[in-house]
Order: C-alpha cells, then sequence, then structure tokens
C-alpha cells in the first residue's frame, strides 16, 4: 500500500486530539474487517483538507482490498493532477472542507466521469445538509458508523450507476 503525502496544513490541538481518535478507530476496524469486493475494478479519491486522521484512517481500510484503487489528495491542485490522466468512480470527501474552492474536485469529477458518485463522508448535521444541496453532493454517510456499513454504501452506489 502507497502510503499518502504528509498532510500539508495546521490543526488545531483539539482538532488533532479528535483527528487521531479518529483514525485510531479505522486501524482497530482494519484488523477485524472482512474481504471487500466489488466485483470490479473500483478507483476512489479521497479528498480532505481539514481530517487527515479520519481521511487516513478510511484511505488504509479502503487499500486492503484487491479491487478498489485509492489515492487521497488534500488540495484542489492536487485533485486535478490525480484526475489529469484517470478517472474515478468515486470523490469521497472526509469532513466539510476548510477550503471552498476545493469542492471545484466534484465539477473536475464528474466532467471526467458523469456516472462518479461524490459522497460526503462527515459527522451529519444541518451544515453538511447545507453543503452537500450548495455543491450538488448526492450521497452522504456518517463518519461514525463502523467502515463495514459505509463499503455496503459504497457498493449500493456504484450498483445504481448506469
Amino acid at each position: 500500500m502507497k502510503k499518502p503525502a504528509a498532510f500539508p496544513f495546521e490543526l488545531s490541538e483539539t482538532d488533532r486530539r479528535l483527528d487521531a481518535m479518529d483514525y485510531s478507530k479505522a486501524r482497530a476496524q482494519i484488523s477485524s474487517m472482512l474481504p471487500i469486493t466489488f466485483g470490479a475494478e473500483i478507483r476512489v479519491l479521497i479528498l480532505t483538507d481539514r481530517l487527515p486522521g479520519c481521511a487516513r484512517g478510511l484511505y488504509e481500510y479502503l487499500s486492503n482490498s484487491d479491487d478498489i484503487t485509492v489515492r487521497m489528495v488534500y488540495t484542489l491542485k492536487d485533485a486535478r493532477k490525480a484526475m489529469r490522466f484517470r478517472s474515478f468512480d468515486f470523490l469521497i470527501i472526509v469532513g466539510m472542507l476548510e477550503k471552498r474552492k476545493n469542492y471545484e474536485s466534484i465539477q473536475i469529477i464528474r466532467r471526467k466521469n458523469p456516472n462518479a458518485r461524490v459522497i460526503m463522508y462527515a459527522l451529519l448535521d444541518w451544515a453538511i445538509r447545507d453543503i452537500c444541496a450548495e455543491y450538488g453532493i448526492e450521497c452522504s454517510y456518517s463518519r461514525k458508523v463502523p467502515m463495514e456499513g459505509f463499503i455496503s454504501y459504497m457498493r449500493q452506489q456504484y450498483r445504481k450507476q448506469p
């Protein structure tokens, strides 16, 4: 498994502590995970600029599958670079993005693959619902639910693709 790049932004002490807890929870789930299969090669791009531990935990969880290729980025520039020569089936946005311009990655992924699913993986509240409505994010999932459930949700979304 290729290790994602270092997180390029500074987090507050509280955010750093909470994010470390999210990462620890994800790591604990990896050791007991069941094999993940989609029956096809799935390409996933994970984007966050606020929750690197949560995103890395999800990255490591998904990377344990033989048929899922995962890439993780922190900026719009990195997302553009990742999507330059490949298309993705999923864009997973981890947490509400701090830098609003990073949401432009949604338009880019949809231009490359009109069937791509964009999923907001976050603590679901009114602010997340508003962001999803504003940027046309059709799917959202609580990051507090075990990852095994998230994988089932991804499978359902993948099957809905034309």
